[in-house]
């Protein structure tokens, strides 16, 4: 219950909605009462010789004493006047009882909407401070399914539980005070039920908590297939994989079934296991209530309907009561995958005043960095290199080679195993995030543009940037022309992940991206890869104009593109095993040489 009790505390911000929900649930049960009463009034008056109110006030029974209280201002003897009277008490009584079941459910309603918006709130906020190897850990599935799913199955478990643990406990309460007043005897045998139906709840659900469970991760399983196959359905039509690709949706989605049926097969049994042991309890109580009235005359017809009435509408909240474990335990499921996400310490902090702000750059330094995703296979050995402001350093090598990582650990992505890295000799870990990357821009060798307008891509470069200065950035990157033949120019949406404009595209803006933030330092990786010899040349330009102030560190296999580079690294197996320009790594005759004659050997072919 710990963790039901972390998601109550979010209901902080809505304690008014729900005292609101709190006090209209107590009048429902209250006029739900009153309506069934004279329900059982209005069928006594049509049984019998109307209602018979007892004047002896020292025999009085309960019923009798409510009888009074609500009939004794009326002719109980005129059949059509009493039906009158009842019909419009009835229509009263429900009137407002209805009312009462509207706004408290409502005001419950706008409470859990707001407790699950604020947690999801928090959970993409948590997923924006979370380190990326966080994300390198985890399928981008399985955190989708838990924002939406997940909180999804919170939200029904929340209504359910606040519904079934104060409303259905109010009427069940309010119906047995009833019974036990109408009749006694009557009322003892109905505790039968209680530890019978406790037995069955709680064997039940911990059985439907480990079941809900694997159905959420089975969830996470199938929509991480769905996510795969639309984000590669290029690919996959390409290599005419569609059959093998229904083939996997298919199993994955029958695994769900399977999971899902079963769970939902647990929490049906509870209701009409339930059911029967009522059934039970009402065919003995029917027998020795019926008993009480022919032979005893101990209880009053009026009384014995009146307790049916309400034992029967005590059913059904009792069984309520009974799921609520149930649902409670599906909801934890869930729960237990929400707070793993905010318990998780893997954090970036933004706003540590401790940390040092900076606002300028001279000098970038590795001093013995090695570096393991999973603090054992080194991706970087032993790497030492000195970068000053205005330098053109050129990181080559085979794919895998720890490349990307190098640069990666200048945006402080990623804790060190070993070594140091220092920005003006001071630590990178002492200075704080957001400082270190407000002076840093990257385009990376994927390209990722947003769901939204070529402005507004160029424009999350630099937020405060107005629309003449995102022009100069799309001209720097040689984007400004294709973007103006589009028929919205700026405006253009550019679909998810760009798709709507080819990579080359994609690319320039990437690169504008990038310039409009005016960094001291900019990280290419392989960022002309896609563009045709022309608009290489452009952007070759431009890049050659920022280089005097900036610093440029570009990651390329195209050896084209970084012979004026001032130090060239050249990586294998995550170490640096050849150092220096051009022409003398071309005069060293190694593996720089080797890949230069391969490239443009090929060329001259």
């Amino acid at each position: 219950m710990k963790i039901y009790f972390r998601i109550l505390k979010f209901a902080k911000p809505y304690k008014l909605f729900i005292l609101i929900s709190l006090v209209t649930s107590i009048l429902y049960v209250i006029t739900n009462g009153l309506s069934l009463w004279i329900i059982g009034s209005l069928l006594s008056s049509v049984m019998s010789d109307g209602i018979i109110i007892n004047n002896n006030v020292n025999a009085l029974s309960f019923t009798d004493k409510i009888n009074q209280f609500l009939f004794s201002y009326i002719n109980t003897n005129d059949k059509v006047e009493l039906l009158k009277f009842l019909s419009y008490s009835l229509i009263v009584s429900f009137f407002f009882k209805n009312l009462f079941f509207y706004f408290n459910n409502i005001s419950l309603s706008y409470a859990q909407n707001g407790i699950i918006a604020d947690i999801r709130n928090k959970i993409f906020d948590k997923y924006q401070n979370l380190s990326l190897k966080f994300f390198k850990q985890r399928k981008s599935s399985e955190l989708t399914s838990i924002i939406i799913h997940d909180v999804g199955i919170l939200k029904n478990t929340f209504h359910q539980t606040v519904q079934n643990l104060f409303n259905q406990p109010l009427n069940v309460i309010f119906f047995f005070t009833a019974l036990l007043l109408i009749n006694f005897h009557l009322t003892l045998i109905c505790f039968i039920i209680i530890p019978i139906s406790g037995y069955i709840t709680v064997k039940l659900s911990s059985s439907i908590r480990r079941k809900a469970m694997r159905s959420s991760k089975q969830t996470a399983a199938l929509m991480n297939i769905v996510i795969e196959n639309i984000t590669n359905i290029k690919i996959v039509k390409a290599f005419t994989n569609q059959k093998n690709q229904i083939g996997k949706f298919v199993k994955q989605n029958f695994n769900l079934f399977n999971k899902e049926f079963r769970l939902e097969s647990l929490k049906f049994l509870n209701t009409p296991i339930l059911d029967m042991i009522g059934a039970l309890i009402g065919a003995i109580l029917l027998w020795v209530g019926g008993r009480l009235v022919l032979v005893d005359g101990n209880l009053s017809a009026d009384g014995f309907i009146k307790f049916f009435t309400f034992l029967f509408a005590m059913f059904t909240p009792a069984k309520k009561i009974a799921n609520v474990n149930a649902e409670i335990n599906r909801g934890i499921a869930s729960a237990e995958r929400v707070f793993d996400i905010l318990d998780n310490q893997e954090m970036e902090v933004y706003d540590n005043q401790d940390k040092i702000e900076i606002n300028q750059f001279n000098k970038l330094e590795f001093k013995d960095v090695s570096f393991s995703y999973d603090n054992e296979n080194n991706v970087l050995e032993n790497i030492n290199i000195k970068i000053k402001k205005g330098d053109f350093i050129a990181l080559v090598g085979e794919s895998g080679s720890g490349k990307t990582t190098f640069s990666d650990l200048i945006l402080n992505f990623y804790t060190l195993n070993q070594g140091l890295i220092t920005l003006d000799d001071i630590n990178i870990k002492d200075i704080n995030v957001n400082s270190l990357r407000q002076r840093i821009s990257l385009v990376s060798q994927d390209n990722i543009l947003f769901d939204d307008t070529i402005y507004n891509n160029i424009k999350l470069g630099d937020i405060e940037a107005d629309s003449e200065k995102i022009y100069e950035a799309s001209k720097k990157a040689n984007a400004y022309e294709f973007i103006n033949k589009m028929p919205n120019k700026f405006q253009t949406n550019i679909g998810e992940k760009g798709v709507k404009i080819s990579g080359g595209q994609k690319q320039r803006i990437a690169i504008a991206r990038a310039i409009i933030k005016n960094p001291d330092i900019l990280i290419l990786d392989e960022a002309t890869s896609s563009l045709d010899s022309k608009s290489e040349k452009k952007i070759q330009d431009a890049i050659d104009s920022l280089s005097k102030e900036t610093t440029l560190i570009v990651i390329a296999h195209r050896l084209s593109t970084v012979q004026k580079a001032n130090q060239i690294l050249f990586f294998e197996e995550g170490k640096i095993i050849e150092m220096g320009t051009h022409d003398e790594l071309l005069v060293l005759n190694k593996k720089y040489k080797k890949l230069y004659n391969l490239q443009f050997g090929a060329q001259n072919e």
